[in-house]
């Protein structure tokens, strides 16, 4: 049984978070996200390197297109080599989830042993970087050509726009994704009882209360 604090926005936020992360089928979605997240970013961070380099590789100097280059190209090679990691992590989080599944065995311990391990510490690692990047790419839009008003035609406009709305949504999407990554390990301990099996966790601790107690045999009086 979990217990809320008693102030009610408090109260609201843990009821929230329990929701979302509070059971083994939250948990692998967390991981699908992350995953979903990555094969987004992936096409979309190739698009905007094709399209910038292709209308503003002749309009910027070498330094320009070299870190033109570099805010593009970096989110690219991270995302890649973040994907197989999330991969085998979902697997092994479907194992596990599959075993709840089952009624073979509680599975808090086991999950929160994948949310600790150097896969998953990896894995924010690579998050916190391409918050980072992502971040970084907002400020080059802002202040650097070909993206800070000295603009030459309509379409590198449009796509200078676009990329700004990518590293937005990426930002935001990967920060509450982040985020819910930290927040994981101590949703699964202080909600034990959502990660046993119903066959195994007993009669609850509000019904046994419940329950009327009876005395057996005759009370005798004591003697001084």
């Amino acid at each position: 049984m979990v217990r809320f604090p008693r102030v009610p926005c408090v109260a609201l936020l843990a009821r929230l978070v329990v929701l979302l992360l509070g059971s083994p089928k939250a948990i692998k979605r967390l991981h699908t996200l992350h995953i979903v997240e990555s094969a987004a970013a992936l096409p979309v961070m190739l698009v905007h390197l094709l399209l910038l380099a292709l209308l503003a590789g002749g309009l910027l100097n070498l330094h320009g297109l070299v870190v033109m280059m570099s805010i593009l190209i970096v989110p690219v090679l991270l995302v890649g080599l973040r994907l197989p990691t999330l991969l085998r992590m979902d697997h092994h989080c479907g194992v596990i989830v599959r075993a709840f599944e089952g009624d073979s065995e509680p599975v808090g311990e086991r999950i929160v042993q994948l949310l600790w391990c150097r896969a998953s510490q990896d894995q924010r690692l690579f998050s916190l970087l391409l918050i980072c990047w992502y971040s970084l790419g907002l400020a080059w839009q802002a202040r650097k050509a070909p993206c800070n008003g000295m603009l030459q035609s309509q379409t590198l406009a449009i796509e200078c726009g676009v990329f700004q709305v990518s590293c937005i949504t990426l930002v935001a999407t990967s920060s509450l994704l982040c985020v819910g990554g930290l927040a994981a390990p101590f949703v699964v301990c202080r909600c034990a009882d959502n990660f046993t099996p119903p066959s195994r966790r007993g009669i609850p601790k509000e019904l046994l209360q419940r329950l009327p107690i009876y005395e057996v045999g005759e009370i005798m009086p004591t003697h001084m």
